[in-house]
C-alpha cells in the first residue's frame, strides 16, 4: 500500500503522562515535582508513506506541580504547554 494512517493519540497521552508525572527538580533554591497531568488535548498520528515513518503530533498539555523551599515554604502551581506539536522547535515554546 502507498500510504497507511494510523491513530496514537491514546499511546501518546499515555507516553506523554509517563514521561512528565516522574519529572521532579532538586537545587539549591528547593525542590518541586509534577503531581498531575490534568489535560493532553489533541491528537497524534503515525504515518507510512513509501515506507518512511513519519509522526504527526500536536498537543496542548496542563500540569500542576508542588515544591517546597529549602526554608520550609510550600508552594503549588501549573505549567501550561500550549502547542507541542513536530512542527514546533523545542525552542518556540513559550
Amino acid at each position: 500500500m502507498y500510504r497507511t494512517e494510523r491513530d496514537a493519540s491514546s499511546w501518546s497521552i499515555d507516553k506523554l503522562k509517563s514521561l512528565l508525572l516522574p519529572v521532579s527538580v532538586d537545587n539549591e533554591e528547593g525542590e518541586c515535582q509534577v503531581t498531575e497531568v490534568s489535560k493532553t488535548d489533541g491528537e497524534a498520528s503515525i504515518n507510512n508513506r513509501k515506507g518512511k515513518l513519519i509522526f504527526f503530533f500536536e498537543w496542548n498539555i496542563h500540569m500542576s506541580w508542588i515544591g517546597t523551599s529549602k526554608t520550609g515554604i510550600k508552594y503549588k502551581g501549573t505549567v501550561e504547554i500550549p502547542n507541542l506539536s513536530d512542527e514546533n522547535d523545542i525552542d518556540d515554546i513559550d
